[in-house]
């Protein structure tokens, strides 16, 4: 970001009257107010073997894609390809409104052949419905006992793939 400031302050600079060249406006774009999380691994084994069996698909497939958690508990079988190693969110279902294409790891790949006959429209699903209510007194246990902050799922704490270095426009 100092990069960036540093070259706005030249532009400036370099549009002021008596200047020997033009220069093109290059936009300041705003940063993300969020900030990224990082969950271990060893939390994440914590995480997972403390969490219902309902819950521990859903939580691994959202570390390995990086999705968030409405994309993972409304996830259907006709938004995934395990073969092409593929799933898509449509545009509806994303914050910014725009689909998303999500490649799949080996690991993904494998929980989602593990959901197969479940349920016939959802890939997570718990008493035939999607999960409508992840952070449930064992979800709060289960994250407490790891040493995870509070208040994340998932994708938004920059599941495995953001770890290993895969550039998010990659993933989304």
């Amino acid at each position: 970001m100092k990069i960036v400031k540093s070259m706005h302050k030249s532009q400036s600079l370099a549009r002021k009257p008596m200047s020997c060249c033009s220069c093109p406006n290059i936009p300041m774009l705003k940063e993300p107010a969020k900030r990224v999380r990082w969950i271990t691994r060893d939390q994440t084994e914590v995480l997972i073997g403390l969490l219902p069996d309902h819950q521990q698909p859903m939580m691994r497939f959202a570390l390995e894609t990086g999705l968030r958690r409405s994309n993972v508990t409304h996830l259907e079988w006709s938004q995934v390809n395990p073969e092409r190693r593929m799933a898509w969110i449509h545009p509806d279902q994303t914050k910014a409104e725009k689909a998303i294409g999500v490649p799949l790891s080996n690991e993904a790949v494998v929980i989602l052949r593990g959901q197969v006959g479940k349920h016939s429209l959802w890939v997570f699903p718990y008493r035939g419905k999607p999960v409508t209510q992840t952070a449930t007194k064992a979800w709060r246990e289960a994250v407490r006992a790891a040493g995870i902050a509070s208040g994340f799922f998932g994708g938004t704490i920059f599941g495995i793939p953001g770890q290993a270095g895969t550039p998010r426009t990659a993933r989304h």
